[in-house]
């Protein structure tokens, strides 16, 4: 795959890195997680978070490699990417992300409402973490909070 450079620098310039992670969340529809009504959402509460990463799931420690074999899934990925047409029985995953990272202010009324939203998205699994991380036990989140679909 080539890359357009024009194009890059074009969308360098014209969008914040939060955008591109918004961008990269709008094209991924999977299980329950709908893509537009995240965004939708996180774009009518922007007084509810500082920043979100969507990527996969990040341990730390990671002891077993969980977060470096995500990343390679990622890199895999989107080498091996292919457009085809809707009527294909194959379809290739871009940016196999599933994890949707939060960091928030230490206040319960957001944390709460972000609760309420991933709740609505109908994910997985919304976790609240404070930050603090204890290296002795396996953590799966480190951002506040953490939802997956």
């Amino acid at each position: 795959m080539m890359l357009d450079l024009g194009k890059i620098q074009s969308i360098a310039e014209s969008h914040s890195p939060q955008e591109l992670f918004a961008a990269l969340v709008w094209q991924r529809r999977f299980n329950e997680f709908d893509d537009e009504e995240v965004i939708t959402d996180l774009s009518n509460h922007r007084n509810l978070w500082s920043s979100f990463l969507f990527t996969k799931p990040i341990f730390a420690p990671d002891e077993n490699g969980l977060s470096f074999g995500g990343m390679v899934d990622t890199l895999l990925a989107m080498a091996n990417y292919r457009p085809l047409p809707e009527s294909s029985i194959i379809h290739f995953i871009a940016y196999p992300a599933d994890t949707l990272y939060i960091l928030t202010e230490n206040q319960d009324i957001k944390v709460s409402e972000l609760l309420d939203l991933g709740k609505k998205w109908r994910a997985d699994s919304v976790e609240v973490s404070d930050g603090t991380i204890d290296y002795s036990q396996r953590v799966t989140a480190t951002e506040i909070p953490r939802i997956t679909s």
